[in-house]
This record gives C-alpha cells, structure tokens and sequence, in this order.
C-alpha cells in the first residue's frame, strides 16, 4: 500500500479546516484540546454524510462519484487519527471561554469549510444538500424540547447533545418510512432518502455548533457526550443500511 492511496488533498483540508475553525472557539489553548477531540468524529460523519449524498447526486455522471466517495471514506481516516492522537485530552474540562464575536468567527469557518466542500463535489447543483422540510423538523424539535424543559424545571437542562441527535435520528427513520410505499418506483425515492440523509447531517451539524457556543448545555449530567464510536458506528450502519436498500431496489 502506497502513501498516495491514503492522501486526499480536499479531505484532508476539510477536516484540518473544519477542526482549526472549532479550535479557535477556545483561542487555541490547551483546553480546546477536549472540544476538538469530541467534534472530530461528528466531522468525519459530516465528511461521509456529504460524500455519500454527493455520490448519490453524481449517478448520472460517474466521473463525480470517485471523488466522493474519497471524502466519504477518507474524512473518517483522518478524524479516526485524530481522535488518537488527542485521546489524553477526554480528561480536560469541556469549556469554551471566548467572547461571542469568536464564537462567531468560529462558526463562520465551519460554515466556510463545509459550503466549500459542498460546491468542490456538486458544484452544478449544491442545493442537494438542503432540505427545508428536515430543517424545519430539526428546528421545532428543539424548541418544543426547550418549552417542555422549561415547563418541567426552571433549570436550563443539560444533555442537549442527545437531544438533537434524537430528533435527527426520528427524521432518519421518518425519511426511511416515507419511502417504503415508493420501493416499486425506485425514481421517486430521491426526496424521502434525501429527509432521511440530510436530518442526520443537520443533526450532527447542529450537535458541533452547539458545542462551539454552549458545551456545558450539550454535555450530560455528568460531563459526557454520546458522541463515541458506538454514535459512529450507528451512523455507517445507518448509511450503509440505505445505500443497500437502493442498491436492491435499483437493481
């Protein structure tokens, strides 16, 4: 095995980009070791996510389809590297002491890198990557979770992580429901398969920039975040699952 096959220049510029971006909501310092080694698996998920969606969406042109799929496979290579080499840092303190403005900025370069990576693979039709109906779900999701939460305590609520990361995985199921009655129609697939992908990738999304703004809100209780290789692990299954399902039904 040669170094070149495990080199992608665009992934790992995306992952270096996106981690830098959530380093500087800690100023770069020591502490921002923990936020940076809690975000690197949802980022190498964001990776597949896009890569898997931009393969989707360059079936009729194969030429699109390799580079995808090196950002799809790639992304988890390099944040895998990452989370070991950083695996020390799990026992420094979750904080995030900046000012709004870095925040801000931070938040800035995520949304850079991604609209990036984004237009690099689908650069004819980036909309592919946006769902307003998921969207809207993610965003009434939350806010009926904070009025409940304020409804049952005056305490702003800990463990908002796996919150969100719940509502994404209803939309996941809902987009998988929606398309069993379409299974003998395979063209009409593409919306409901779309729900089910794109509510993952704004829930994984939202989960980062949650932890750029309010860690201590996202975390647990007891300081943890469900965001490990079994969070990791539900996600390939979940995509794998699908494209196989495709696969089947295509043929």
């Amino acid at each position: 095995m040669s170094l070149d096959s495990i080199l992608d220049a665009k992934t790992l510029l995306f992952i270096l980009g996106m981690l830098m971006s959530i380093a500087l909501a800690g100023r770069f310092n020591k502490s921002c070791l923990r936020l940076v080694w809690e975000t690197s698996l949802p980022v190498g998920l964001l990776g597949l996510l896009i890569g898997v969606i931009s393969m989707l969406a360059a079936l009729a042109d194969p030429s699109g389809i390799a580079p995808a799929a090196a950002v799809a496979l790639m992304a988890l290579l390099y944040v895998g590297t990452v989370r070991l080499l950083l695996s020390d840092a799990h026992d420094q303190p979750l904080s995030v002491d900046s000012s709004p403005g870095i925040k801000l900025a931070s938040t800035a370069g995520v949304a850079a890198m991604l609209g990036w990576v984004m237009v690099s693979l689908v650069p004819g039709s980036p909309d592919v990557f946006w769902f307003p109906q998921a969207l809207m779900l993610m965003i009434a999701g939350c806010i009926l979770l904070l009025l409940a939460g304020r409804y049952f305590s005056s305490i702003p609520s800990n463990g908002w992580a796996r919150k969100i990361l719940g509502l994404a995985w209803l939309g996941y199921l809902a987009g998988l429901i929606s398309a069993l009655p379409q299974l003998d129609a395979p063209q009409l697939l593409g919306p409901s398969l779309a729900f089910a992908l794109l509510s993952l990738l704004y829930g994984i999304l939202g989960t980062v920039l949650g932890l750029v703004w309010v860690p201590d809100r996202m975390a647990d209780a007891d300081g943890s975040l469900p965001l490990g290789p079994l969070f990791a692990a539900s996600v390939m299954v979940a995509v794998v699952s699908m494209m196989t399902l495709l696969i089947v039904v295509v043929n």
